[in-house]
């Protein structure tokens, strides 16, 4: 096949011509090969096919769901659920009399909640 697709460098090129002028059969079996192929590519040219297989993967891509999305939602939605909680652990800590600490401030000391 890689013979007939001219993928062959010329040393196995050659080897391959070689054994096909000492067997007739394996010259007729190359040859067979050969037309074989010729009407496969008659049937379903490489270009037409090329251009199938584009069509399709296009249409793939359109009609597929955005797994990227799904996987953001999923680290989403703990995240502001976190943040939320961390929000509120900071205000609830803070004493009314007390002056609002940044909340840089208010994360890097622990706030004594309560007391």
């Amino acid at each position: 096949e890689r013979y007939l697709a001219d993928d062959l460098p010329a040393d196995k090129r050659a080897m391959v011509e070689a054994r096909c002028a000492e067997s007739s059969e394996l010259a007729q079996r190359l040859e067979s090969m050969r037309r074989q192929r010729q009407a496969f590519y008659a049937a379903d040219p490489p270009g037409a096919f090329a251009h199938r297989i584009a069509v399709r993967l296009a249409h793939e891509a359109e009609t597929a769901p955005k797994k990227g999305v799904a996987r953001w939602m999923w680290f989403a939605g703990p995240s502001a659920a976190a943040a939320m909680m961390a929000l509120l652990m900071v205000t609830v800590g803070q004493r009314a009399d007390q002056p609002a600490k940044p909340v840089s401030e208010a994360l890097s000391a622990p706030a004594a909640i309560g007391g």
